[in-house]
């Protein structure tokens, strides 16, 4: 089990558009464990390259209840969105303790790679989405902080988050 450090806002890594995957090799499966085995540590419903330091184009998200249920997606792309649209709050391993209000579609469609380069694709709805999105964001170098007013991103950055 491989349990890496998770970066922490105001971490430079977390403001950066991560680069496309090219290369489908045994380091690209390790980052996959690596994601897994750091979301399980802490708890959380998904998780992204850059957050662990590494400006790829990689995510994984927990499909249901469990530890089995884990999507690992490469180079993810959304296609398509309902135009109904939820807000809930959001919190974010790279942003500990802080959950913000967030309005997203209710549904997308995506399309990816799986670690062996294959393209997939599916839908998502509920949570699920949400957390494609999310994790989606950080792979634009988007936090949930962004979606703030500008007075409340203020009152973060006082409180150094």
């Amino acid at each position: 089990m491989t349990i890496k450090t998770v970066r922490q806002y105001p971490d430079e890594m977390l403001r950066k558009r991560a680069r496309r995957v090219e290369v489908f090799d045994e380091r690209l499966s390790q980052l996959a464990i690596d994601l897994r085995d750091t979301l399980y540590h802490h708890d959380g419903i998904g998780l992204a390259a850059p957050q662990l330091g590494v400006s790829l184009r990689v995510l994984i998200a927990l499909q249901g209840d469990g530890h089995d249920g884990c999507i690992t997606l490469v180079n993810p792309r959304i296609v398509s969105l309902s135009s109904m649209k939820s807000t809930e709050r959001e919190g974010c391993l790279s942003l500990g303790g802080v959950w913000c209000p967030v309005t997203r579609p209710t549904w997308i469609a995506w399309r990816a790679q799986d670690i062996t380069g294959k393209d997939i694709e599916g839908e998502a709805d509920g949570w699920l989405a949400r957390t494609l999105m999310h994790e989606i964001d950080h792979l634009d170098g988007v936090l949930i902080s962004d979606y703030l007013s500008r007075k409340k991103q203020q009152q973060l950055r006082r409180r150094g988050r």
